[in-house]
């Protein structure tokens, strides 16, 4: 197994991230305008409610099958201007790369139940 299914569950903590989100208005000014990271995306629910927030770009980033899931969601609601989904392993190099493509480090960082053993 791959480990794809992790990727399509939506996972307790990203609802209540979004939550949190949604109901302070400190994190909603954090949010506006500002970019937003969101690590082991899975179905970036967390992501999706930067965006909907109103962040300047919201990059959603998972392994290679589910980012690719992702991207095809974004490009079908219409919302790939602002939100994108990108493939990111989890390492040094992969840090730099995504920094470099980031154009420097993003204003809120979101990582919910990110599995970090290998299960897969």
């Amino acid at each position: 197994a791959d480990g794809t299914w992790s990727g399509g569950l939506l996972w307790d903590a990203s609802v209540v991230a979004s939550e949190l989100l949604l109901q302070s208005a400190t994190w909603q000014q954090r949010v506006r305008g500002g970019s937003c990271l969101e690590l082991g995306c899975g179905l970036a629910l967390p992501g999706l409610v930067c965006h909907a927030l109103g962040c300047s770009r919201a990059t959603l980033t998972d392994r290679p099958a589910v980012a690719s899931l992702v991207q095809d969601g974004l490009n079908l609601n219409g919302i790939s201007d602002r939100c994108s989904a990108v493939s990111f392993e989890w390492d040094a190099a992969g840090a730099e790369a995504l920094l470099g493509r980031l154009g420097g480090h993003p204003g809120v960082i979101v990582a919910c139940d990110c599995i970090f053993e290998p299960l897969f």
